[in-house]
């Protein structure tokens, strides 16, 4: 057991997590990739209220300071420092300032998920409100990468992504994550959904994929629709769509050059599935999204 040290080992953790939650863990990992659209620490002073609305996309807002009281789907709750709650897509959420409470602070994080099957993991959540593992550390590292935006708000936005993931290995750790709702994928339908997200620029089809998954197209068709949700020619073009909206967000490129890499015949074309999938051009998101990104 001894080294030439003396007598030490190196302690694998073994038993330290159950093999679900670890399972879960290198999901989050691999599965789970994130575009974001805004991060930021917000300094509230009363009067201020945001009254109960939808938007589209995913927003964790967490308290640094004071006490509120927020609204997340049907449930409601008084949140101080280190708590917050998460409100995926088009979820119905509102916030205020609790009785006798007027300032505070909160870090607001909007987002998608790209290429994620089944699921939404912040949907999985057995309620919308949570408490932070380690507020301390959290809030520091937020700190630190909302300054670094002025910089390079790519490098900030990797520093804001990682932490939202080992949130939710937080979540996963804690058994706030509904195991119906965060079902592992088929390794070969896993193996599809790279496959798809590694060709978006290739003219490919149903066959390919399912070529690439090792399995015949039909019974491909049959388990990829019961373990995604969506037929894979569906998957493949929300694949794309979500890809052309981070370029949209990240670069400057120009439409022709992100229909080329994408997958899109022309930028005419591009633009019209683009309008359809977030009810605006490309040239109104860049615009919207380019700009909250950099606030």
């Amino acid at each position: 057991m001894g080294t030439i040290y003396g007598n030490e080992y190196k302690d694998p953790l073994t038993g330290l997590y159950g093999a679900n939650t670890l399972r879960d863990f290198d999901r989050i990992r691999r599965e789970v990739r994130i575009t974001l659209l805004n991060f930021a620490l917000w300094r509230m002073e009363k009067p201020w209220k945001v009254p109960p609305r939808r938007i589209d996309d995913t927003l964790l807002w967490i308290v640094r300071e004071g006490v509120f009281r927020c609204t997340a789907g049907d449930a409601v709750r008084t949140l101080a420092g280190g708590e917050g709650f998460a409100a995926p897509e088009n979820t119905r959420h509102g916030m205020a300032f609790a009785p006798g409470c007027g300032k505070g602070s909160a870090v607001v994080i909007h987002l998608k998920l790209r290429g994620y099957p089944g699921t939404s993991p912040f949907t999985a959540l057995r309620t919308p409100f949570f408490r932070l593992a380690c507020p301390g550390e959290f809030f520091r590292s937020l700190e630190r990468a909302i300054a670094l935006k002025s910089v390079s708000p790519e490098s900030a936005g990797e520093c804001v992504a990682a932490k939202v993931r080992e949130l939710l290995m937080d979540w996963a750790a804690e058994d706030l994550l509904l195991p119906e709702k965060s079902d592992f994928c088929d390794a070969r339908i896993r193996e599809a959904l790279d496959f798809i997200c590694r060709n978006l620029s290739g003219n490919i089809g149903v066959a390919d994929i399912a070529r690439a998954a090792g399995l015949h197209e039909v019974r491909f068709r049959e388990i990829f629709r019961k373990q995604t949700g969506m037929t894979p020619l569906a998957c493949l073009k929300q694949a794309r769509l979500e890809r052309v909206s981070e370029l949209l967000i990240k670069t400057l490129l120009p439409l022709p050059e992100i229909a080329a890499r994408t997958g899109f015949s022309t930028p005419s074309y591009l633009c019209s599935v683009f309008r359809a999938y977030s009810g605006r051009s490309p040239q109104a998101y860049r615009q919207l999204y380019q700009q909250r990104y950099r606030e």
